[in-house]
């Protein structure tokens, strides 16, 4: 990992992308970069990273291989999901997250294709969104949990709008956390099982967007926004298993939740 002068062993690529073929041994130490800019991994062939990957520009990941992240990330900037899987396999918040005196500073979680497995591992990231101008249901790729291991899907302060599916292909077992007071709009019919906690702003269901599995839905002084557009609808926005958990100034939003979505239970305080 160190060099004889006492210095981390990195590898920095000023131009081009990794191409990881099949049969590769991976990175097993040291550290990768790309200094400013976006650091490119395209994985034929599954690739495993366990250098620390440094640097300010995000990672792009391509190719149908599974990319697994095995140490804490010290990049400060987006990780974009475009094909195949990225596997987050450094512990909780494998991807950086910046700690501060008030709130901390997150990268944006960017997937236009394939899927993000938190595989056990919670992670926190400042917006989801897909770059990919397809914003109909299942527009985009998905995160999953395929560990027994319970995780927690973070997102802040996200004004976006996500075409992909939380959950399915065997990684229901999360729950998902939206907090700060712009507006996420998700347009799919999201299958994580863990709870769903909105903690100010809006989450918008949108047409068929629903919230099929989760176990409990908390919203705190925030809205949960069921839209039509009249291209699509769905008659059950949230699986009648879901308890419901209002709080507000006022018991008014509570009534209303109860005529929108009649088969689950609600409480109000």
């Amino acid at each position: 990992m160190f060099g004889m002068a006492g210095t981390l062993n990195t590898l920095t690529l000023t131009s081009g992308a990794l191409v990881a073929q099949s049969g590769n041994t991976g990175f097993t130490a040291g550290a990768l970069t790309a200094g400013s800019v976006i650091l490119q991994a395209h994985a034929i062939g599954d690739l495993t990273i366990s250098a620390s990957i440094l640097g300010s520009g995000g990672l792009y990941k391509s190719g149908a291989g599974n990319l697994t992240i095995s140490r804490p990330a010290y990049n400060s900037a987006q990780l974009f999901v475009n094909d195949g899987t990225v596997t987050l396999n450094g512990g909780a918040h494998t991807w950086l997250v910046v700690p501060t005196a008030s709130t901390p500073t997150l990268a944006d979680l960017v997937i236009n294709s394939g899927t993000l497995d938190l595989n056990g591992n919670s992670q926190a990231f400042q917006r989801i969104t897909n770059t990919s101008t397809t914003f109909v249901p299942n527009g985009s790729g998905r995160v999953v949990n395929t560990s027994g291991t319970a995780a927690t899907l973070f997102v802040s302060n996200p004004a976006t709008s996500f075409s992909g599916i939380l959950g399915g292909a065997g990684g229901d077992n999360f729950g998902f956390d939206k907090s700060a007071n712009n507006t996420l709009t998700l347009l799919s019919q999201n299958t994580y099982t863990g709870a769903t906690v909105i903690r100010g702003g809006t989450l918008e269901l949108r047409d068929e967007a629903t919230l099929g599995g989760t176990s409990a839905v908390s919203v705190n002084f925030a809205t949960l926004l069921f839209s039509e557009t009249q291209l699509a609808g769905s008659s059950a926005r949230i699986g009648s298993q879901a308890q419901t958990w209002v709080q507000s100034r006022a018991c008014a939003p509570c009534a209303f939740r109860d005529r929108s979505n009649s088969g689950s239970k609600k409480s109000c305080w």
